[in-house]
Protein backbone atom coordinates (compact mmCIF):
# COMPACT_ATOMS: atom_id res chain seq x y z
CA UNK A 1 0.00 0.00 0.00
CA UNK A 2 1.08 3.62 -0.84
CA UNK A 3 1.22 6.69 1.47
CA UNK A 4 0.10 10.04 -0.36
CA UNK A 5 2.42 13.05 -0.33
CA UNK A 6 -0.38 14.52 2.27
CA UNK A 7 0.00 11.81 4.32
CA UNK A 8 3.77 11.11 4.10
CA UNK A 9 4.08 15.32 4.98
CA UNK A 10 1.54 14.28 8.67
CA UNK A 11 4.29 11.39 9.54
CA UNK A 12 6.82 13.86 8.82
CA UNK A 13 5.09 15.75 11.50
CA UNK A 14 4.00 12.93 13.89
CA UNK A 15 7.92 11.49 14.43
CA UNK A 16 8.21 13.24 17.13
CA UNK A 17 10.34 16.05 16.63
CA UNK A 18 10.00 18.51 19.06
CA UNK A 19 10.81 22.60 18.54
CA UNK A 20 14.08 22.10 20.16
CA UNK A 21 15.16 19.27 17.67
CA UNK A 22 13.81 21.52 14.83
CA UNK A 23 16.37 24.26 15.97
CA UNK A 24 18.94 21.83 16.66
CA UNK A 25 18.61 20.72 13.49
CA UNK A 26 18.36 24.24 11.34
CA UNK A 27 21.78 25.02 13.76
CA UNK A 28 23.08 22.17 12.87
CA UNK A 29 23.23 22.36 9.13
CA UNK A 30 24.30 26.12 9.38
CA UNK A 31 27.25 25.06 11.36
CA UNK A 32 27.81 22.26 8.52
CA UNK A 33 28.16 25.24 5.91
CA UNK A 34 30.42 26.71 8.20
CA UNK A 35 28.54 30.01 9.52
CA UNK A 36 30.67 31.66 12.38
CA UNK A 37 27.01 33.84 13.12
CA UNK A 38 23.69 32.59 13.31
CA UNK A 39 20.64 34.70 14.16
CA UNK A 40 16.85 33.15 15.27
CA UNK A 41 13.97 36.90 14.45
CA UNK A 42 10.77 35.28 16.67
CA UNK A 43 8.43 38.35 15.74
CA UNK A 44 4.59 38.34 15.19
CA UNK A 45 4.10 34.84 14.82
CA UNK A 46 7.03 34.18 12.23
CA UNK A 47 10.43 33.30 12.24
CA UNK A 48 13.69 33.96 10.61
CA UNK A 49 16.71 32.01 10.70
CA UNK A 50 19.64 33.82 9.35
CA UNK A 51 23.36 32.64 9.07
CA UNK A 52 26.43 33.70 7.14
CA UNK A 53 27.70 30.48 5.74
CA UNK A 54 28.92 29.47 2.62
CA UNK A 55 25.04 29.79 1.15
CA UNK A 56 23.89 27.35 -1.26
CA UNK A 57 23.59 27.60 -5.36
CA UNK A 58 20.93 26.14 -7.07
CA UNK A 59 22.00 22.73 -7.65
CA UNK A 60 23.03 22.50 -3.89
CA UNK A 61 19.58 24.32 -2.91
CA UNK A 62 17.92 21.69 -5.46
CA UNK A 63 19.66 19.01 -3.06
CA UNK A 64 18.51 20.62 -0.13
CA UNK A 65 14.63 20.20 -0.70
CA UNK A 66 14.78 16.62 -1.75
CA UNK A 67 13.58 14.36 1.17
CA UNK A 68 15.51 11.53 2.07
CA UNK A 69 18.72 13.58 1.05
CA UNK A 70 21.30 11.76 3.22
CA UNK A 71 24.58 12.24 1.11
CA UNK A 72 26.73 13.43 3.50
CA UNK A 73 25.58 12.18 6.57
CA UNK A 74 25.53 8.92 8.56
CA UNK A 75 22.85 6.51 8.22
CA UNK A 76 23.31 6.71 11.99
CA UNK A 77 22.25 9.93 12.44
CA UNK A 78 18.45 11.40 12.96
CA UNK A 79 18.59 13.84 10.85
CA UNK A 80 22.22 15.94 10.02
CA UNK A 81 22.17 17.52 5.96
CA UNK A 82 19.68 14.81 5.26
CA UNK A 83 16.16 14.19 6.52
CA UNK A 84 16.20 15.96 9.23
CA UNK A 85 16.14 19.38 7.62
CA UNK A 86 12.46 18.74 5.68
CA UNK A 87 10.88 17.24 9.02
CA UNK A 88 11.97 20.47 10.69
CA UNK A 89 10.95 22.46 8.00
CA UNK A 90 7.81 20.59 8.02
CA UNK A 91 7.24 20.87 11.60
CA UNK A 92 8.39 24.53 12.15
CA UNK A 93 6.19 25.67 8.86
CA UNK A 94 3.56 23.58 10.39
CA UNK A 95 3.28 21.81 6.82
CA UNK A 96 3.49 25.19 5.40
CA UNK A 97 6.03 27.35 3.06
CA UNK A 98 9.34 28.00 4.05
CA UNK A 99 11.35 30.68 1.74
CA UNK A 100 15.34 30.19 1.56
CA UNK A 101 17.45 33.02 -0.18
CA UNK A 102 21.10 32.29 -0.37
CA UNK A 103 24.14 33.75 -1.90
CA UNK A 104 27.27 31.38 -2.32
CA UNK A 105 30.56 32.07 -4.12
CA UNK A 106 29.24 29.88 -6.87
CA UNK A 107 26.07 31.85 -7.67
CA UNK A 108 26.14 35.32 -9.58
CA UNK A 109 23.05 36.65 -7.60
CA UNK A 110 20.88 35.49 -5.03
CA UNK A 111 19.21 31.68 -5.30
CA UNK A 112 16.07 31.56 -4.27
CA UNK A 113 13.61 28.62 -3.63
CA UNK A 114 9.98 28.40 -1.42
CA UNK A 115 9.21 25.08 -0.54
CA UNK A 116 5.67 24.11 -0.11
CA UNK A 117 4.81 21.50 2.19
CA UNK A 118 0.67 22.28 2.18
CA UNK A 119 0.26 20.58 -1.74
CA UNK A 120 -1.31 17.47 -1.99
CA UNK A 121 1.19 15.53 -4.21
CA UNK A 122 5.01 15.45 -4.54
CA UNK A 123 4.92 16.89 -8.29
CA UNK A 124 3.49 19.62 -6.92
CA UNK A 125 6.06 20.27 -3.85
CA UNK A 126 9.16 19.59 -6.32
CA UNK A 127 11.67 22.24 -4.66
CA UNK A 128 12.20 24.57 -8.35
CA UNK A 129 14.97 27.36 -6.76
CA UNK A 130 16.15 29.77 -9.39
CA UNK A 131 18.43 32.71 -9.89
CA UNK A 132 16.19 35.78 -7.85
CA UNK A 133 15.45 38.69 -10.01
CA UNK A 134 15.99 42.10 -7.72
CA UNK A 135 12.89 42.00 -6.38
CA UNK A 136 11.22 40.56 -3.40
CA UNK A 137 14.23 38.06 -2.65
CA UNK A 138 16.74 41.14 -2.91
CA UNK A 139 14.46 42.56 -0.27
CA UNK A 140 14.10 39.44 1.97
CA UNK A 141 17.98 39.45 1.77
CA UNK A 142 18.95 43.21 2.03
CA UNK A 143 16.13 42.86 5.12
CA UNK A 144 17.46 39.96 7.01
CA UNK A 145 21.29 39.01 5.81
CA UNK A 146 23.65 39.31 8.12
CA UNK A 147 26.20 40.46 6.00
CA UNK A 148 24.97 41.97 2.73
CA UNK A 149 27.73 41.20 0.20
CA UNK A 150 28.93 37.93 2.04
CA UNK A 151 27.84 34.89 1.36
CA UNK A 152 24.90 32.75 3.82
CA UNK A 153 21.06 31.97 3.96
CA UNK A 154 17.87 33.32 4.87
CA UNK A 155 15.46 30.91 5.77
CA UNK A 156 12.21 32.09 6.06
CA UNK A 157 8.76 30.55 8.10
CA UNK A 158 5.91 32.90 7.94
CA UNK A 159 3.35 30.04 9.27
CA UNK A 160 5.00 28.72 12.24
CA UNK A 161 1.99 26.89 14.27
CA UNK A 162 0.59 29.35 17.05
CA UNK A 163 1.71 26.79 20.04
CA UNK A 164 5.37 26.03 18.27
CA UNK A 165 6.01 29.57 18.15
CA UNK A 166 5.00 30.06 21.66
CA UNK A 167 6.88 27.47 22.95
CA UNK A 168 10.30 29.00 21.08
CA UNK A 169 9.71 32.09 22.70
CA UNK A 170 9.37 30.53 26.08
CA UNK A 171 11.97 28.21 25.82
CA UNK A 172 14.22 30.77 24.90
CA UNK A 173 13.53 33.25 28.10
CA UNK A 174 13.35 30.73 30.21
CA UNK A 175 15.57 31.07 33.58
CA UNK A 176 15.37 27.21 33.92
CA UNK A 177 18.35 25.88 32.43
CA UNK A 178 16.80 22.11 31.72
CA UNK A 179 13.94 23.88 29.46
CA UNK A 180 16.35 26.25 27.62
CA UNK A 181 17.48 26.08 24.48
CA UNK A 182 20.78 27.22 25.46
CA UNK A 183 21.65 23.82 27.24
CA UNK A 184 20.02 22.13 24.47
CA UNK A 185 22.42 24.09 21.70
CA UNK A 186 25.50 23.92 24.17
Amino acid sequence: SSISFDGFITSMTEMGFTPPHCMNEKIENSDSANAKNIKIILQNGQMVIVDDGNGMNEEEMKTCGKFHNRSSSSALKHGTKGVGGNIADINLSGSGRVTYCSKSASARGITYMELNYSVDTEEEYRPRPQEAPRRIEQEVWDQYSLYKTHTGIVQQFTTVPPKMYNELVESIKSDNIIHCFRRIWA
